[in-house]
């Protein structure tokens, strides 16, 4: 699809994680959360959530809802590891 990246964080419950997935306006199906469209910019940007954070994939023009998330995750769990898949 284009960039796939893993968020490293130590959360409790996925809840957690769900919540600021929702805050941003992504919808689920079947475990996968995916962003099409943020500020009225067209993205595709997939979300799972894993034992160890978000494996993640995206295209188009994802930057500021990606700005977002990092804000987001960092303000929740603190310390987050960005790495190329």
């Amino acid at each position: 699809m284009g960039l796939s990246q893993s968020f490293k964080f130590n959360y409790n419950t996925p809840s957690d994680i769900e919540n600021i997935l929702n805050d941003l306006g992504a919808s689920s199906k079947n475990r996968l959360w995916t962003i099409l469209e943020f500020n009225k910019k067209q993205m595709k940007f997939e979300f799972a959530i894993e034992e160890y954070g978000l494996n993640s994939q995206r295209s188009g023009d994802y930057f500021e809802a990606l700005g977002l998330l990092i804000e987001k995750l960092t303000e929740k769990f603190g310390h987050i590891e960005i790495d190329d898949v």
